[in-house]
């Protein structure tokens, strides 16, 4: 059973890695102008897609740590890295709901400085936290 939950802990990281790719490539055109704005529909599917594989990667994760708990709590500082990144998407994932609207109803180069500035830090909480919780998990 753990080997089944592993193999699905890290299929829902590669499942939210993919559609984040997606979405970014999306944002790239957004920010450099080729699209005026993101599509509704596909912003939120990529969205929700992003929060399902998380779902999925912290449930298994959850039925993985339990019997080694202990260990990972009070001997692995990898451990608690990674979890600090995990928390990180999570806080920031419901950060970037609310922030979609921006992108499907705005222009990029029409947004304020005021208003690219929490996109920013988004994205670069986004990018640090998914490569921080990766790499650090090879470290478990």
């Amino acid at each position: 059973m753990e080997t089944i939950l592993f193999y699905l802990h890290i299929a829902g990281v590669i499942w939210s890695v993919l559609f984040i790719l997606q979405a970014d490539k999306d944002a790239f055109k957004w920010f450099s102008g080729k699209s005026i704005t993101l599509d509704e529909v596909r912003t939120k599917k990529q969205h929700k897609m992003v929060w399902l594989g998380l779902i999925v990667a912290v449930v298994c994760g959850i039925f993985l740590f339990w019997d080694k708990r202990f260990y990972l709590i009070n001997e692995s500082p990898a451990f608690l890295i990674k979890m600090i990144f995990v928390l990180a998407l999570i806080i920031n994932g419901f950060f970037i709901g609310r922030t979609i609207k921006v992108a499907t109803t705005k222009s990029f180069q029409n947004l304020t400085f005021r208003e690219k500035i929490p996109l920013f830090i988004s994205g670069g909480i986004s990018s640090i936290s998914w490569i921080g919780a990766i790499v650090s998990a090879f470290f478990l």
